[in-house]
Parts: C-alpha cells; structure tokens; sequence
C-alpha cells in the first residue's frame, strides 16, 4: 500500500500547554527515547492527577543526520510542578500548515518534504520548530498502513 497524504491546509490554532520531555538521540533512537518519554510523561501526569487534553506529540527542534534534538510530549489541562526530566512548555498559537500523514512512520520523510513545498508555494515560510501529533494508537492499532499522524508547521 502506498502512503495516502491528506490535502494540506492552513489554520490558526490556539497555544496549548503541554508537558514535555527533552530528548537528544540518533535517528534510530527516536522510538525507543519516546517510548520511554511518553511512559514517564504519563506517570507523572498521573500522579500530579493532570488530564492530558489531547494525543502526543514530538516537536523537532534539530533534525540533523547524526543527532536530533526534539521534544516529546502531551497537552495537558494545566501546569503542575516539573518533576524529573518533566518540563512545561507551550505550543504556540497562530497559523500553521498542517497535513495529516496516512502511513509507517518511516514514511512521515516525504509527507515533511511535500508539505514544506506546499507552504513555499503558499508564499508562507516556517515561524518555528515543526511537529507531529500522533493521532493514532499503534496499541491500539497493530497495522502501520492506517496510521494516522498530523504534521504541523508554524508559519508566517
């Protein structure tokens, strides 16, 4: 099956707050690093008895070929006291570009780079980090072809 890419939009969108855990790891550490940021996020959440408000996310910082320095995280209701490697942080308000990715996370490269192009065609240019909302549950669902993963672009 060949990856499906919804058709790319433009949207404002409201600051999120968002509890978050900074990771900074080879391309090939990126499933393991967020597997384990998302099981410490969820402990802590808990036990500071915060609702998350939405699904999780990484936020790339530096996307290098050697290393890469992103953000692993969820939105949440509200703050509570950092703990660990837990920080708060925001997702910024404003518009973005947003596409929503149908497919293996090895693919999510192409949905990048298409949806990149789409903004400069736009006459648009990044306004920040970009990231991805993983909007389903590969728990949940075992088949990688129905994955379902929003990429979004801060743009001005």
């Amino acid at each position: 099956m060949t990856t499906m890419t919804l058709t790319p939009e433009l949207r404002t969108i409201g600051e999120q707050t968002v509890a978050i855990i900074p990771i900074r790891t080879t391309p090939g550490g990126i499933p393991e690093a967020v597997g384990t940021a998302y099981g410490e996020l969820e402990a802590a959440l808990r036990t500071a008895g915060v609702e998350m408000t939405g699904p999780p996310f990484s936020r790339y910082l530096d996307f290098g070929s050697e290393m890469i320095t992103f953000e692993a995280g969820f939105p949440v209701a509200r703050l509570f006291p950092e703990t660990g490697r837990v920080m708060m942080s925001t997702l910024p308000a404003g518009p973005v570009a947003t596409v929503v990715h149908v497919g293996p996370y090895e693919r999510l490269e192409t949905t990048h780079a298409a949806l990149a192009e789409w903004v400069a065609a736009q006459d648009r240019e990044p306004a920040g980090p970009m990231w991805e909302v993983y909007l389903t549950d590969p728990g949940i669902e075992p088949d990688p072809e129905r994955w379902r993963t929003e990429v979004v672009i801060p743009i001005r």
